[in-house]
């Protein structure tokens, strides 16, 4: 079978089979780190985004580190701690950043199955949203800055510099890594405290609430138990992969086969 005859539904598998090797083996997830860091930029941005747009506090600075953590800051209102749903605010600020690789996914896995013009435009847009979080936000972490930059260079490229079959299979490869980030970060979600990750250091009998993992924090202030939280969270983020997943399929059936031309970027 040649490559020009691919429809889309089989370059959704080559992505699937693809994403499961490389992540399968150590050298494919080091492959993998250029977007495992992109996945720490859209959790740590959903926390910030919900925290200025939904909870209207006010977003200062996103902090990203070499080893894929990092850090959304905001600030508020001393008064705000004394409203009745300053607890709940805080509580979806902590749970968003989950759901951040989750939908980036999912747009991407959907937009993959769009006529290519409009794929085209709507990963360009993506890249831009690379662009401005990263210049609004970011005031220290220079080197993981200027990897996201390249990062978003390199989507352009792909996206506008590509035929239509790699550029397809690179948009839903790159959804299903953000997609499969709430697997990656199932130690995360499943501890209440940031030590109890550290297996060579046991977790302190004490802690402070700067300890707390985020869905520690959402356990916390909601008083509801930790597994609970941490479960639905979990549960959550498998379902929506698995609708993004259904609805490319879905979509790859009925839309035509990619041609082998690349896309000109419209004047």
């Amino acid at each position: 079978m040649k490559f020009q005859k691919l429809s889309r539904f089989q370059i959704l598998t080559t992505a699937v089979i693809v994403s499961g090797i490389l992540l399968f083996f150590p050298e494919g997830r080091m492959l993998l780190y250029p977007l495992s860091l992109l996945s720490t930029f859209f959790h740590e941005m959903f926390h910030g985004l919900v925290a200025q747009f939904v909870c209207h506090f006010e977003f200062t600075r996103l902090t990203i580190d070499w080893d894929g953590s990092g850090s959304a800051q905001y600030e508020y209102d001393a008064n705000i701690e004394r409203e009745n749903h300053f607890l709940y605010k805080e509580a979806l600020i902590a749970v968003s950043g989950f759901f951040g690789p989750i939908l980036v996914g999912f747009y991407l896995l959907v937009i993959s199955n769009f006529h290519v013009k409009i794929s085209r435009v709507s990963m360009s847009a993506l890249a831009l949203f690379i662009f401005s979080g990263t210049l609004l936000y970011i005031r220290d972490s220079y080197l993981p800055a200027t990897f996201l930059i390249l990062t978003g260079v390199f989507l352009l490229y792909i996206t506008w510099k590509t035929n239509d079959y790699f550029f397809l299979l690179s948009t839903q490869f790159i959804g299903l890594h953000m997609g499969l980030a709430i697997f990656s970060d199932m130690d995360y979600i499943f501890v209440k405290y940031k030590d109890e990750m550290d297996l060579n250091n046991p977790a302190e009998s004490k802690h402070s609430i700067q300890d707390l993992t985020d869905t520690g924090y959402v356990s916390e202030y909601l008083g509801i138990s930790h597994q609970i939280v941490a479960s639905t969270v979990f549960c959550a983020g498998v379902i929506f992969l698995l609708c993004g997943l259904f609805i490319c399929y879905k979509m790859s059936q009925n839309m035509k086969q990619p041609t082998k031309s690349r896309t000109k970027l419209p004047l």
